[in-house]
């Protein structure tokens, strides 16, 4: 079971990390209007260690804080290699793909209440493209490594938590912006975010 507000946001990954593996799940979201009691009541059972979510619950666990949880479903789901370096490698990108797609969780609240202007679209676009974005510090990387691994997967013909985390921070920037800008300039990645959801 899931526990987390609507929306992509921290437990977006996990959720795919789920689905990746063909594990069917719960989906409890907050709304605004039930939201807080929900988070409150929570809160208030002592099940939430640092009393946020997102929040898996599963066998017998509960699991939170989004790279803990990613890692032990990565494991339990066999998406973690055996080998110890090839484990730290995905793990690594899993938690690069969490960097990337950071500043896109507070996109959607840039002007709370009203939706995103153009400018406020164009200012992330633009931080994202910049010399610290996912175009310039993280895709091309991630391009060099499915290049390198013979694919279609960032260590080679097995998907990871890694192509999970990296595919789904790539999606989210083409819902963020379009036309897809890593479609023209990384097209292994763009080809291996389609051989992951396949």
């Amino acid at each position: 079971m899931l526990h987390t507000g609507g929306g992509r946001g921290r437990c977006e990954p996990l959720r795919c990390i789920l689905a990746a593996a063909g594990v069917s799940f719960e989906q409890v979201f907050f709304t605004e209007a039930t939201g807080k009691a929900e988070l409150a009541k929570l809160r208030a059972a002592g099940v939430l260690t640092y009393d946020q979510v997102p929040l898996v619950e599963i066998d017998g666990l509960r699991l939170v804080q989004g790279t803990a949880p990613a890692n032990y479903l990565g494991m339990r789901l066999g998406l973690l290699p055996d080998d110890p370096k090839d484990s730290y490698c995905a793990q690594r990108e899993y938690v690069a793909s969490q960097d990337a797609r950071g500043p896109l969780l507070s996109y959607p609240f840039a002007e709370f209440p009203e939706a995103p202007s153009e400018q406020a679209t164009a200012s992330r676009l633009a931080e994202r493209m910049g010399p610290k974005g996912l175009l310039s510090r993280y895709a091309p990387r991630w391009e060099a490594m499915l290049l390198a691994s013979g694919g279609p997967f960032l260590l080679g013909a097995k998907p990871s938590i890694a192509d999970v985390g990296v595919f789904e921070c790539c999606d989210y920037f083409s819902d963020v912006s379009s036309p897809n800008p890593c479609r023209g300039r990384t097209p292994a990645l763009f080809a291996g975010g389609r051989a992951s959801r396949e």
